[in-house]
């Protein structure tokens, strides 16, 4: 069977305690709201009271502002995939309905159904890890959990350096199926081991690193990273930030360049992620390079609100969009789920 005859979500990032256990999923809010960037920066846009934004407030207190926003815009992209997914879940217009008619008939909803199960028939999911201790099931249900380790944090490059000290990065490399780096903010510079381990041994300290340093110390650990999954034979998934950032991915090109000429044995596949037209037009000019040692091919990514559907390939000009996806969603409302991010 061909993997895209497989009905797989790459990467999420639900959390390992979501998944383990279904019934802390428990009302709307939680179902697709909460802990949402996209939603997040959606409130902040919008000037909604910094408890909103900052996520203080109940969950039904969070319902009501984004219902009360959502009535007076509905052409937004995260406003249209948020309402989508609760009408998908309630079988109705939610319009027709007061907030609390909805909190209530939802939360009934999501006891019974999605009590037992959050997981909308996907045969696999990547489950992001950042540290050596998190456990995850092998399967839920008929879907099967694929570990994937990300050691320098989720969002952006952030290597937390706690990660790196004595035995616990080489820990969550060897744990994860497969390896996810987010790129956002990382500039690269040739790797030097000495001066990384300098650089280390400084902020273990509790100093400042200086530009440079911070590029040779992130560039060495993506050297290492890389190694591990040569040597593994481990697939790397690299997340490309959304545009205006260009930077960053023009800093993730010269480490791929540099990776290929670094004298690994064997080969790697790299698969590189983006989420708009700018990092996908970007991601397809790595096909056209002609690596010798890495097997590299591109994937489309969600926001946490979906994945763009058939309606942004045609506006972003492209036939169609990658077979790989990796929704990133923070709650099962998501997972796997094409949507519009146009606002």
């Amino acid at each position: 069977m061909s993997v895209y005859n497989i009905k797989e979500d790459m990467l999420c990032l639900l959390s390992a305690e979501s998944i383990s256990s279904m019934s802390s999923l428990s009302n709307i809010s939680e179902y697709c709201l909460r802990n949402n960037s996209a939603v997040k920066r959606y409130l902040l846009q919008k000037g909604s009271a910094g408890r909103y934004v900052s996520g203080v407030c109940s969950d039904f207190e969070l319902l009501c502002e984004f219902l009360r926003l959502a009535r007076e815009d509905k052409n937004s992209g995260v406003v249209k995939a948020c309402l989508h997914a609760m009408e998908e879940l309630m079988g109705r217009d939610i319009y027709r309905i007061s907030c609390d008619e909805l909190w209530k008939i939802s939360s009934e909803i999501i006891e019974r159904m999605y009590g037992k199960s959050i997981l909308p028939g996907l045969d696999r999911l990547g489950m992001a890890i950042t540290c050596a201790e998190e456990e995850l099931p092998k399967k839920v249900g008929n879907t099967e959990l694929i570990s994937v380790a990300c050691p320098a944090g989720i969002g952006k490059f952030d290597i937390d350096v706690r990660n790196v000290e004595g035995t616990s990065f080489g820990r969550l490399l060897e744990k994860g199926g497969k390896v996810a780096l987010f790129m956002g903010g990382f500039e690269f510079a040739e790797p030097n081991e000495y001066m990384a381990l300098r650089a280390q041994d400084k902020l273990l300290g509790g100093s400042v690193l200086s530009d440079n340093e911070r590029r040779i110390f992130n560039s060495q650990l993506c050297r290492n990273i890389f190694k591990h999954c040569f040597d593994a034979q481990k697939d790397i998934m690299i997340f490309l930030p959304e545009a205006p950032d260009v930077h960053s991915m023009g800093e993730s090109a010269r480490l791929l360049d540099y990776i290929d000429r670094a004298g690994f044995e064997g080969k790697v596949r790299v698969s590189v992620f983006a989420g708009d037209a700018v990092g996908l037009c970007f991601a397809s000019s790595l096909l056209s390079k002609k690596y010798k040692n890495i097997a590299a091919d591109t994937g489309i990514c969600g926001n946490g609100c979906g994945i763009p559907d058939a309606d942004c390939a045609e506006y972003w000009g492209v036939g169609h969009f990658p077979k790989k996806r990796a929704s990133l969603a923070v709650s099962p409302a998501f997972l796997c789920k094409d949507q519009s991010l146009f606002s």
